[in-house]
């Protein structure tokens, strides 16, 4: 999906992308990493509270999102 992603969405090359599953395997997060994943976050294991706090931190990174707050 992320390879998609990042061929067919315009602009989707510099989307940044979280993955929130439930596959802790650590080929699957390497290859996540790999294709550029912005964060990669497991199911069950993060709070609400920070899966927010991770939102806001890529949103900061973003020029565009920052210069309109």
């Amino acid at each position: 999906v992320l390879s998609a992603i990042r061929r067919d969405i315009k602009g989707g090359e510099s989307l940044p992308v979280m993955v929130f599953t439930t596959d802790d395997r650590k080929e699957t997060r390497s290859k996540a990493e790999e294709l550029g994943v912005e964060d990669y976050l497991l199911k069950g294991m993060t709070s609400l509270q920070e899966v927010t706090a991770r939102i806001k931190g890529i949103l900061k990174k973003i020029p565009s999102h920052h210069d309109e707050e």
